[in-house]
C-alpha cells in the first residue's frame, strides 16, 4: 500500500475498521495482556489509559517510586546548588541534615517535591478503583520521597484504605515491603479497602534484591 506522494509514511490500519470491530479489538487487547507500568512521570496510568478504557484492564502491575514525582515538582531540584551535594549521603545523614536548622531551605525543597510525588500516587489510586482487575500488583521497594530520605508507606496505604475499590481485584500481589511493620500496615489499609485477606499475596525478595539491600546498609 502506498504512503502520501513523496513521502514513506503508511498509515495503519487499525482505524480503517467499523466501530464494532475497533471496540471489540480493544477489549481483546486490554483484558488479554499484562500491562507492567514503568516508573517515571510520563509513565503514569492516568495519563496512559482513559476512564473507558481502564475498565477493560484485568491485570496491571506499578510501582509507588520515588521516580515518579511530576515534571513540576522536579523543576525545583535547579534552585539550590546544595541538593547535588545532599543527594549524595544517606538517609541517615539527609534526615539530620533536614532537621538542622543549616537545612531549612532543603526542608521546604523536601516538603515540596514529596507533596507533588504524592498528589501522583493520590491520583494514580483513585483512577485504579474504577478498574475490573483480576490481578493487581503494587511494588513498595522505592516508596521514598524524591530525595530519598523517608520511607512514604504510610501515605499510601492511608491512601488505600480510604478508596474502595468498585470493583475487588481477585488476587493482590505485594512486592517490596521493608520489614513486618510494612507487611501489617500493608495487608491492614488493604482489608480496609475491602480484599479478603487471602486474596492479599506477598511476594519474597530474590536473593539479588536481598543483597544490594544488603550492600546500600
Amino acid at each position: 500500500m502506498q504512503g502520501h506522494p513523496g513521502s514513506s509514511y503508511t498509515p495503519g490500519l487499525l482505524q480503517a475498521v467499523s466501530r464494532s470491530v475497533q471496540k471489540a479489538a480493544e477489549e481483546i487487547f486490554f483484558s488479554c495482556n499484562r500491562f507492567i507500568i514503568p516508573a517515571g512521570p510520563l509513565f503514569d496510568p492516568p495519563d496512559l489509559f482513559s476512564a473507558r478504557l481502564v475498565t477493560m484492564i484485568k491485570d496491571i502491575s506499578f510501582a509507588f517510586d520515588m521516580r515518579d514525582e511530576c515534571i513540576q515538582g522536579l523543576q525545583c531540584r535547579d534552585s539550590v546548588v546544595s541538593q547535588i551535594e545532599f543527594s549524595k549521603c544517606n538517609s541517615k545523614s539527609k534526615q539530620r541534615l533536614l532537621n538542622n536548622r543549616d537545612g531549612a531551605l532543603l526542608k521546604i525543597i523536601h516538603d515540596r517535591r514529596t507533596k507533588s510525588i504524592e498528589d501522583v500516587w493520590r491520583r494514580r489510586i483513585n483512577h485504579q478503583s474504577y478498574a475490573k482487575l483480576e490481578r493487581l500488583q503494587l511494588d513498595f521497594d522505592n516508596c521514598h520521597c524524591p530525595i530519598g530520605c523517608c520511607r512514604l508507606t504510610e501515605f499510601v496505604c492511608k491512601c488505600l484504605s480510604q478508596k474502595s475499590f468498585k470493583h475487588i481485584p481477585k488476587v493482590v500481589e505485594i512486592m517490596g515491603w521493608k520489614d513486618a511493620g510494612e507487611l501489617v500496615m500493608i495487608t491492614t489499609c488493604l482489608r480496609m479497602a475491602g480484599i479478603e485477606a487471602g486474596s492479599i499475596k506477598f511476594i519474597p525478595p530474590t536473593v539479588k534484591q536481598v543483597n544490594d539491600e544488603e550492600d546500600s546498609s
